[in-house]
């Protein structure tokens, strides 16, 4: 408890997020005298990207991958601070669902762990190329070659809508058939 310089910078982050997020009703922080510190930058861009992915109203939830691309196109964003929370989330961030070139539907649940493929993910496949349910744990490193030396490649990224499945399913180990999903 108390205040100290830890305490202080995280309510000072807390407060100047709050009014970055309502600058457009409220006008600049501090009427322009000063700027904002990084912490508070850093947290308005983690809250829209969490405010696109799990939208806190009725708006459309849209995939961690195009959060990222959205957030990439606003004029507020540093573009050294997005590069940043890109190499820590990774170009396609945890949970979002990808289409392999093979067909293949994966979940992405992690970066790649092959050394040298930091933009590349691991992902937990879903459905087979063609489009069956994959019941067993089945990972697609995609750093890593395939048996027969050729690089897996990402298609495209479905969207959230067109996924109709629980995407949280494919980080759940071993569920079984009493369970309920």
């Amino acid at each position: 408890g108390g205040v100290n310089p830890v305490t202080a910078l995280r309510a000072i982050a807390s407060y100047e997020a709050t009014w970055l997020e309502r600058e457009e009703l409220l006008g600049p922080p501090y009427g322009d005298s000063y700027k904002p510190v990084m912490p508070s930058i850093l947290l308005q861009l983690a809250r829209s990207l969490v405010d696109l992915v799990a939208p806190r109203d009725i708006t459309r939830a849209i995939s961690p991958f195009e959060a990222l691309s959205r957030i990439a196109e606003a004029d507020w964003v540093d573009v050294q601070l997005l590069r940043l929370v890109t190499a820590a989330l990774g170009y396609y961030p945890v949970g979002t669902v990808v289409e392999l070139e093979s067909g293949e539907w994966g979940v992405v649940t992690g970066p790649s762990e092959a050394p040298g493929s930091p933009f590349l993910p691991r992902v937990r496949l879903v459905t087979d190329g063609r489009g069956r349910a994959i019941d067993d744990e089945r990972y697609a490193d995609l750093g890593e070659p395939t048996p027969r030396g050729e690089a897996r490649g990402i298609a495209r990224v479905v969207s959230p809508a067109e996924a109709r499945f629980n995407v949280t399913r494919a980080f759940s180990t071993s569920l079984d058939d009493s369970s309920p999903a």
